[in-house]
């Protein structure tokens, strides 16, 4: 919202083979840059570890990755699940540990990206997480840990209610925050790659108005209707014809 971003803000958005960050405050962009790690390394990992497939895999982390509950505390029966790609049962707390070593890893880096960028200082608003991976249980207690008093925030997009979909999801952060900025680009100021300042439309449309001279009226001029070519020809050939007969 605006206060968020008068005051300084950060987004994480968390993807499935990306995730990206972008400090704001005001009208500036203060930093953006991105990293190739998302929810489908943890799926990778989870392959490798527990010699699974994909398939199983991906079901395991969107069914079962937490990183709150304690399974040690769990009767065993509590804290193991069978899949098809293997044969042996598999412990709800390896699991865990696949994917917090992941994620921790990811947010460790996010937060050094953050940190020499030399902007962490400005964000008064801390952080925002979002997209796809936000939706991991402890991911926020993991965040708080790791960003060390820096305000965190799981949020979504603001809906915008339609016939057809629901626009709130967090999977979709990216592309509703891209036709928002579009939509209200008018209110930005920002650099190109140039380092050139990109005016927005309506301050230039209005300069272009106010250094426009209005000019002079043209003088009207009156046209005589133009004669055929031939005519006087033609009429000159019908005397003639006339008088033989």
């Amino acid at each position: 919202n605006l206060k968020q971003r008068m005051r300084g803000i950060a987004v994480l958005d968390l993807g499935s083979q990306t995730s990206e960050i972008i400090a704001i405050k005001g009208a500036t962009f203060l930093f953006n840059d991105f990293i190739a790690i998302g929810s489908q390394n943890i799926t990778n990992d989870l392959v490798m570890m527990l010699n699974i497939s994909s398939s199983d895999a991906e079901n395991i982390k969107l069914q079962y990755s937490n990183l709150l509950t304690n399974y040690n505390e769990l009767d065993n029966k509590d804290c193991t699940l069978k899949v098809e790609s293997n044969i042996d049962s598999i412990n709800l707390s390896n699991i865990q540990t696949i994917v917090h070593a992941r994620v921790e890893e990811l947010l460790v880096i996010l937060k050094n990206k953050l940190k020499n960028s030399g902007c962490i200082s400005d964000l008064e608003e801390g952080i925002i997480i979002t997209g796809g991976l936000s939706k991991l249980k402890g991911i926020k207690e993991l965040a708080n840990k790791i960003f060390e008093g820096i305000p965190i925030v799981i949020q979504n997009p603001i809906e915008d209610k339609n016939s057809f979909n629901d626009l709130d999801e967090s999977i979709i952060s990216s592309s509703i925050g891209s036709i928002n900025y579009i939509v209200n680009f008018d209110d930005r100021i920002e650099l190109d790659s140039n380092k050139s300042l990109l005016i927005n439309r309506s301050i230039q449309n209005n300069n272009n108005q106010q250094q426009e001279k209005p000019k002079p009226p043209k003088e009207e001029m009156i046209l005589t209707p133009l004669q055929p070519k031939g005519v006087s020809k033609l009429k000159d050939l019908y005397k003639r014809f006339v008088e033989i007969f």
